[in-house]
């Protein structure tokens, strides 16, 4: 006798991919607050800080392909796709979802969004502070005021006169 009953994961493998969404969202939204205070750094001009939050995003830039890894992997021990967007979850495993996938799969659409929003920010501060920067540069150099040097060779001038050497003689 054969039964058709639906197809149910092991709560072991549901929990791995709420793990792994919710180390994702961790990490990225971890770049997110590095990035709003990367933006504080530079509008106050502390540049220490700006390299500690460049690194620390730099950091969390090379954790989040693990993070992702382990998610496909997961993905892929449930429902035989690794790759597979997050707003498909529903069409691939059993509903009603549960509640810790859901939780984790939301922080991390609103800390992908946070992220993606911090960095527009960024690159719009970082564009205008350059902007500014070679704005000023311009200014400056334009008031200086300096003549150009000129590079001719010298018309009549006359040579210097050779003196001949003279011999001193301090003894007698």
């Amino acid at each position: 006798m054969t039964t058709d009953a639906p197809w149910r994961p092991k709560a072991m493998e549901l929990d791995a991919l709420a793990a792994a969404l919710d180390r994702e969202a961790d990490l990225i939204g971890g770049l997110a607050a590095a990035l709003e205070a990367q933006r504080a750094a530079v509008a106050s001009g502390d540049f220490a800080s700006l390299q500690q939050k460049t690194d620390a995003m730099g950091q969390a830039l090379m954790e989040l392909e693990p993070a992702r890894w382990n998610r496909r992997k997961a993905l892929a021990g449930l429902c035989g796709r690794g790759e597979l967007r997050l707003t498909e979850l529903e069409q691939v495993l059993p509903s009603p979802l549960p509640p810790g996938i859901t939780t984790a799969r939301e922080r991390l659409i609103r800390a992908t969004k946070d992220a993606a929003r911090e960095m527009t920010i960024n690159q719009t501060v970082l564009r205008r502070a350059t902007e500014q920067g070679q704005a000023l540069v311009q200014r400056i150099l334009s008031r200086t005021n300096l003549e150009t040097p000129e590079y001719r060779p010298s018309v009549n001038r006359a040579a210097p006169p050779v003196r001949s050497p003279v011999l001193v003689n301090r003894i007698g």
